[in-house]
């Protein structure tokens, strides 16, 4: 364990580890598949720490049943996912400074996340502290003002836990693998344009009792529920955004949220942690706004010539019903208001993909 008092920059190690020490991996196959067991993907390295010759670590799988002979130089690195931010804390490239400790007395938030999340000690005196981020959200690798410290996400790997590099062994100090999102203040500093943290409250929502209604409707009854261990961060957020693209406002969508879809949530979120997935979700949607606010959807709708539009188009039986053909789908599936523009063809997979939620 680092000894603070002459450091002072680098993670507790850390406040919440475990006093049973048996359930901390410790062996190169345990950690493996500790870091299986929650979807990563690891593959070997060499003593350079870069991939083994002939390994193409991008397409690497996880791993479920490691044996030492697969990685023979007795380390692996771990291929990150897109909702992955670990910092990478090296005090050699400090330059003599305290980086981590100025970093987290400008976001005090910081503190928090480092003491619940998941942290690996490297061979180089340093620390890996693995945090949660949306993962449509892109960071940048570096702060020029923090040297020393690297963000890394999707597009990069790290070593694992359990490897031994120049004789020094990188081990997991808290038991894996904990779910902490990183604070909101980090994101804006990693971001490429900074976002204003009151930004997102000065646009005008609509805030109207019927699209209350329909997004109440829709906590109540549609809703993924969050689950612990299941994705529950990102889930959350996508509930967030949808009370966003009913042109409500943060306020009322994480009131509502508060009230209708939380006590559901497997444990709920605390009042602060759901301000913060709420909040997220208004900084960082990349969906249009107020795309499910009937008011802004119809509001230049010319409805003179409906009859002469697609619908004309639709086949009908003798009674009037509509027939179950290609060509009735079709006509529904790129022009129905809610529907159009859900399902898209992936050309690099050549697979249908849904984009959301379907009515």
């Amino acid at each position: 364990m680092p000894n603070l008092s002459q450091t002072n920059q680098l993670p507790n190690p850390l406040s919440n580890q475990s006093p049973n020490q048996d359930k901390i991996p410790s062996t190169l196959v345990e950690c493996i598949l500790a870091y299986a067991m929650v979807g990563y993907a690891t593959f070997p390295t060499c003593e350079s720490k870069r991939p083994m010759a002939g390994v193409k670590w991008k397409e690497s799988r996880v791993d479920t049943v490691p044996s030492p002979r697969q990685y023979p130089a007795g380390q692996f690195g771990v291929r990150l996912k897109a909702d992955d931010l670990v910092i990478d804390i090296d005090p050699r490239n400090m330059h003599g400074r305290k980086v981590w400790t100025e970093l987290k007395q400008l976001i005090p938030d910081l503190q928090d996340a480092e003491d619940q999340a998941t942290a690996v000690q490297t061979g180089g005196g340093g620390f890996h502290l693995y945090l949660r981020k949306p993962a449509n959200f892109q960071t940048k690798k570096h702060i020029p003002e923090f040297p020393g410290l690297d963000f890394l996400s999707s597009g990069a790997y790290v070593i694992g836990a359990g490897s031994v590099v120049h004789e020094k062994l990188y081990k997991f100090i808290t038991p894996p693998f904990a779910s902490v999102d990183t604070p909101i203040e980090l994101l804006n500093m990693l971001q490429n344009n900074v976002i204003d943290m009151g930004a997102f409250t000065q646009i005008h929502y609509s805030n109207t009792p019927e699209n209350s209604e329909l997004f109440t409707q829709y906590l109540l009854h549609d809703a993924p529920i969050a689950i612990q261990g299941q994705n529950g961060d990102q889930t959350t957020y996508g509930v967030a955004c949808r009370g966003r693209e009913f042109s409500l406002s943060y306020q009322i969508t994480l009131e509502l949220m508060l009230e209708h879809y939380n006590p559901k949530c497997v444990p709920p979120w605390s009042p602060v942690e759901l301000s913060q997935k709420v909040r997220n979700a208004y900084c960082y949607d990349k969906n249009t706004l107020q795309q499910k606010d009937p008011i802004s959807i119809f509001k230049d709708v010319d409805l003179s010539n409906v009859k002469e539009t697609w619908w004309s188009e639709v086949e009908q039986t003798a009674k009037g019903s509509f027939k179950t053909t290609l060509r009735n789908c079709v006509l529904f599936l790129t022009n129905e208001i809610g529907v159009k523009g859900l399902f898209i063809y992936n050309e690099f997979n050549e697979r249908l993909e849904i984009r959301e939620h379907v009515p």
